[in-house]
């Protein structure tokens, strides 16, 4: 075997590899992906505001929804929502831990009717429409009880969950029967 014996050998291996190794980077490569596929990957945002605001309103159950009155532009919230409105007030005696109109959650704290008693309620209310129907709503309620500093956590009775989903039900009936009546006068 023949050693090459050229001063340059070392540096001419060291480019070799500098450029093999630069080669294999995607850095360098040139793109075969066109503009429009770059634009593919990220979501689409309209330009004109109001499409935006269109398409953010459509992607939720509980965003604000917009109604013409005239040529002005008019949002109901929170409070023109008989059934948000009905659940706080059914659950207006227990504290509440987590309210989100947006995700349509009610969460309450646990909660004992009586000072000393070792068992607390806690109860969830998940809005699934605006519709005022029993398939709307999804009532949760969970059973803690503690003896010796050992508390168990269980899934209330379905009876329990279905009472305060009737009462809410109820509640918001009667709120809307009182919000026509309003309107009518």
């Amino acid at each position: 075997m023949k050693i090459i014996k050229n001063k340059n050998f070392p540096i001419i291996i060291l480019a070799l590899f500098i450029i093999l190794t630069l080669n294999s980077c995607s850095a360098f490569k040139k793109s075969e992906k066109n503009e429009e596929s770059i634009v593919v990957k990220k979501k689409r945002q309209p330009e004109n505001i109001k499409e935006r605001i269109l398409a953010r309103e459509s992607a939720g159950i509980f965003n604000s929804t917009r109604s013409k009155i005239g040529s002005a532009n008019s949002y109901e919230f929170a409070t023109s929502n008989v059934l948000w409105r009905a659940s706080l007030e059914t659950l207006d005696f227990i504290p509440l831990t987590s309210v989100n109109y947006s995700g349509g959650i009610i969460v309450t704290d646990w909660y004992s009717g009586k000072s000393n008693s070792k068992e607390s309620i806690k109860i969830e209310v998940r809005f699934l429409d605006n519709d005022l129907k029993s398939s709307s709503l999804r009532v949760k309620s969970f059973k803690k009880i503690c003896q010796n500093n050992n508390c168990q956590i269980a899934k209330n009775s379905e009876d329990f969950s279905m009472k305060i989903k009737n009462n809410i039900l109820s509640k918001a009936r009667s709120l809307k029967i009182e919000d026509e009546q309003k309107k009518k006068k």
